[in-house]
């Protein structure tokens, strides 16, 4: 009973870590003091539309994704279209290499002009929250197991 009670624990951990290790990934590099994407833009876009109209059924027609630096060390990977924004939270990874968290985004049709209006907030951990809005318009969380796109 303790070697089944510790097989389980060890796999439990084992998962848990490797969930955490594939929720970020690389996205992005720092070149020149600029955040680059590395990522299929057209590619990202098209899955990304389609997981968000699937998981939070919200039909957003995203036109550009790119990454937007608030400091040099804060980024976010941003979505958009003419109607919606949609982000993810990044961080800096080493030197150069910037990794999104694929598996937790924010998404709002109000306050899409707001630089942090709508955009994942982590409180030192992996699990994010949705800073509101600050004109109170409405901001969806979307959560997946996996990467979104």
């Amino acid at each position: 009973m303790k070697h089944l009670f510790l097989v389980v624990i060890c796999s439990i951990a084992v998962l848990g870590h490797t969930w955490a290790q594939e929720s970020w990934q690389t996205v992005g590099r720092i070149e020149n003091g600029q955040p680059v994407l590395t990522i299929n833009k057209e590619q990202a876009i098209s899955r990304y539309t389609r997981n968000l109209k699937d998981r939070s059924n919200i039909e957003a027609r995203f036109t550009d994704v790119k990454i937007v630096a608030y400091n040099s060390e804060s980024y976010a990977l941003v979505f958009t279209g003419a109607r919606y924004s949609s982000s993810f939270g990044m961080r800096k990874m080493g030197q150069n290499n910037l990794v999104a968290n694929l598996t937790t985004s924010c998404t709002t049709s109000e306050c899409i002009t707001e630089t942090m209006g709508c955009v994942p907030n982590y409180n030192g951990g992996d699990v994010a929250g949705c800073r509101p809005c600050s004109n109170g318009g409405t901001c969806t969380k979307t959560v997946s197991s996996t990467s979104l796109f």
